[in-house]
């Protein structure tokens, strides 16, 4: 639609993220969410900085070892959601950063 924007044309606007890592032969399962409001305002331009430099959104690679662990980034962003899935043994150096902004990753309950 003419004018209207995509998801990922809107990160600057982000409002929520959510970090997922998952994956090895223990079955880790940590994450957390981040709500744009509850940071400060310098925090969440670099945030969405950081966003716009992991590029398009990506579900990632497309061969997964058994033992292999992955690091899903949901953004709430724009008229809806972006979502980027990395090996973390190949973090890209903007999703490290992401990770060093936001709290610690905890275990969630299993599914």
């Amino acid at each position: 639609m003419p004018g209207s924007k995509s998801a990922f044309e809107s990160l600057a606007d982000w409002r929520a993220l959510s970090f997922e890592e998952t994956g090895g032969f223990a079955g880790l399962r940590r994450g957390c969410e981040v709500q744009r409001e509850r940071i400060d305002a310098a925090t969440a331009v670099r945030v969405a900085q950081l966003l716009d430099a992991l590029g398009p959104p990506h579900a990632g690679a497309a061969r997964a070892m058994p033992d292999a662990q992955h690091l899903r980034l949901e953004a709430v962003c724009g008229p809806g959601v972006c979502a980027w899935v990395f090996d973390t043994a190949d973090l890209p150096e903007a999703a490290g950063a992401l990770l060093d902004l936001v709290p610690p990753l905890k275990p969630l309950p299993p599914r």
